[in-house]
């Protein structure tokens, strides 16, 4: 429906590009029922070889993606509005080999379309999911050639299509200017490699010297993590006290893109900090990294009343730094998962935040409100919100420090590690977060993003929270394990409800054995 619609640059997409093509991705994409630049519902297509005018359609619609600087996504087999097509001939599975689409696309093009696809059955419904590329260099694709269906021409020669809003345009002079920004891009960050290689180099000279490694705001994350090792491995905790101590003054909110990105970059820093210490919760330094983080999340002077949407740009600008932080708080979370540290779980989930009279026990929470409100998150139309755990996904893609060893590659199958990390820790503090509450708070205290995710991502924690008594003391000092029963009771009652939304259809606590009998034995009328 690449021809309808549109969508103004100012418009905030909740189109997370994270290069996947696995079912939970179509899940999520589908769950956003409405067209974006980065995303494009297709009722149907025909890619035989017999189909001059389909093929030539797709080759279009794949170059426009490929020029929306982040590339995107097209999905084959739903309307518009994300449901099945069924009113429509279904798609043919066998068209959608991924080597194939790319060698349809790159024989218009000088250099290669990198083009990723799966179908999946959703609904009795074939769906093809296909991810484009941005191109490698940042050099927008230029067609090479024509391509003709009899004597109207669909791909013309010569020409740049890109996405302006959900319809695709040739561009024009203003969009190549904005095209040619990841160039731009590109070439700065080549004149910053010989700095950043400078670094590393005295890096390395240094890792063997009495004084040790100096941490550097401005360093890139490879040359930063090789120095934190370094100083972590030493014990030289005065220099990462010191690091700590100039990022207070750079993490404070200021308006602007330019200032976003350059707190963006500290907030990586501070995530990497707080994740190698999650074994260690007791550590000062994991306390104090944790605190920066707290006071660069209060640091908007945010006090908007309760208002079910939030326009304004200047306060919409401060919800996205929420978002900002709470995305590499799920990272870190994630770590603490990894580390087996439900102590860290509960110290990184359970940070109260306030916004003008409204109180809440966790800043997860808070920031799912505030960005559902502003239309920040994926899931949009959920009473709860969106989803972090698609954001935090995103994020270890860009910056694999933050999640290092554990993001897996776009053609890879079964388990999602890192998406088994992110959804553990989701479960783990929405049900410590009940367990800690009055009874009736569910709802008030925590949102279960995990319900985005397939059910199998919680079994083992689930089973574990209702065998695991050390554990629990961990997660929620302050909970007994009647709470600790009402807290898997109405978070696997409201999550199986989330569920239907993505159509991943969790169950409730009476179909786990575990936690149903865990449940049955501390909850009174609990079945």
């Amino acid at each position: 429906m690449s021809e309808k619609g549109s969508t103004t640059a100012s418009e905030l997409s909740p189109v997370v590009v994270d290069r996947h093509v696995h079912r939970e991705k179509l899940l999520e994409l589908l769950e956003i029922a409405a067209e974006h630049p980065e995303l494009d519902f297709k009722k149907t297509t025909d890619l035989g070889k017999n189909s001059k005018k389909s093929n030539l359609d797709f080759v279009k619609d794949a170059l426009a993606m490929s020029n929306s600087t982040r590339g995107g996504y097209l999905v084959f087999g739903a309307d518009d509005k994300g449901q099945p097509a069924h009113d429509c001939a279904p798609v043919n599975p066998a068209h959608f080999d991924s080597a194939m689409l790319a060698e349809k696309v790159s024989a218009y093009v000088t250099g290669h379309v990198e083009i990723t696809s799966q179908v999946h059955t959703i609904d009795d419904r074939d769906h093809a999911l296909v991810y484009i590329a941005p191109p490698s260099d940042g050099v927008p694709h230029m067609t090479t050639k024509e391509g003709r269906d009899g004597n109207r021409v669909i791909v013309p020669k010569g020409v740049i299509f890109t996405r302006q809003g959900t319809k695709n345009v040739i561009a024009d002079s203003a969009d190549l200017r904005r095209l040619l920004g990841p160039f731009r891009d590109r070439a700065i960050a080549e004149g910053r490699a010989h700095v950043d290689e400078l670094i590393r180099t005295l890096t390395h000279t240094l890792s063997g010297t009495a004084g040790g490694v100096p941490i550097l705001l401005d360093a890139d994350m490879p040359s930063f993590t090789e120095a934190l090792h370094s100083n972590l491995g030493s014990g030289n905790v005065k220099r990462i006290e010191r690091f700590l101590r100039a990022a207070r003054r750079d993490i404070r909110f200021t308006p602007g893109e330019d200032a976003r990105s350059r707190r963006l970059h500290v907030l990586d820093k501070l995530a990497l900090i707080a994740s190698e210490m999650v074994a260690a919760p007791d550590d000062p330094l994991f306390s104090l990294t944790l605190e920066i983080l707290e006071r660069s999340y209060n640091s908007t002077g945010f006090t908007d009343i309760y208002s079910s949407q939030i326009s304004n740009p200047s306060d919409v600008s401060k919800v996205r730094h929420f978002i900002d932080v709470l995305t590499r708080i799920y990272l870190i979370g994630a770590a603490a998962v990894r580390e087996n540290s439900p102590a860290a779980v509960r110290m990184v989930a359970m940070v109260p935040s306030l916004t003008e009279n409204e109180t809440f026990p966790s800043w997860i929470r808070h920031g799912i409100v505030y960005a559902s409100r502003a239309n920040l998150l994926p899931d949009t139309h959920a009473a709860g919100g969106g989803t972090l755990i698609a954001l935090a996904r995103q994020l270890a893609h860009d910056v694999p420090e933050l999640a290092a060893g554990v993001v897996q590659s776009s053609d890879q199958g079964g388990l999602d590690p890192l998406l088994n990390d992110l959804a553990t820790f989701d479960v783990m503090w929405c049900i410590a977060a009940v367990a800690a509450s009055e009874e009736g708070d569910a709802i008030r205290v925590m949102y279960p993003s995990f319900a985005s995710v397939e059910e199998k991502y919680g079994y083992a924690i689930l089973k574990q929270i209702a065998t695991d008594a050390a554990m629990r003391r961990s997660l929620a000092p302050s909970a007994d394990d009647s709470d600790f029963a009402r807290g898997l009771d109405e978070v696997l009652r409201l999550a199986s409800s989330e569920s239907f939304k993505y159509s991943t259809f969790w169950s409730r606590a009476q179909n786990m054995p575990a936690v149903r009998d865990f449940v049955a034995q501390h909850r009174q009328n609990s079945y």
